[in-house]
C-alpha cells in the first residue's frame, strides 16, 4: 500500500492526558489504506491499544473506566510506538484538569514540530 499523505495516529499514556500524535508514514504497509492497522490512522485509538483489539467498537479515545492493567498496556504501546515513530504533535485534552504535558500556552495552536510556520 502506498499513500501521498501523512499517516498519523494518536494515543494517550498514563503520564499525559494529551494524546501524542505519531507519524507512522514510514510503515504504509501496516498503517496505509489496506494495511492491517489502517483503522488506527487519523484518530486517537487509545482504547483499542489498551485492550489490544481491532474491534470497531473500541476504536476511540475514551479511557473512562479503564483498569490500571489496561493503562499499563496502553503505556507499553505508547513507549513502543513513540520509540519507533516520530512524535509530530499532541491533541489537546478536554478541559477537565488534565496533567500538563507542555508549558502553559505552548499548545495554543496546531503545529507540526520542526515546521517553519
Amino acid at each position: 500500500a502506498t499513500t501521498d499523505s501523512m499517516l498519523l495516529l494518536a494515543l494517550k499514556s498514563s503520564t499525559c492526558e494529551q494524546a501524542m500524535i505519531l507519524d507512522v508514514s514510514s510503515s504504509p504497509d501496516y498503517y496505509g489504506p489496506g494495511g492491517p492497522y489502517h483503522v488506527f490512522t487519523g484518530r486517537d485509538s487509545s482504547r483499542a491499544f489498551s485492550l489490544t483489539t481491532l474491534k470497531p467498537e473500541h476504536i476511540h479515545a475514551d479511557m473512562a473506566g479503564a483498569t490500571p492493567q489496561e493503562w499499563a498496556v496502553l503505556d507499553d504501546w505508547a513507549a513502543k510506538l513513540s520509540a519507533k515513530y516520530p512524535m509530530v504533535g499532541t491533541l489537546l485534552a478536554e478541559p477537565q484538569g488534565p496533567k500538563a504535558c507542555a508549558e502553559e500556552g505552548a499548545l495554543d495552536e496546531w503545529r507540526i514540530i520542526g515546521s517553519e510556520a
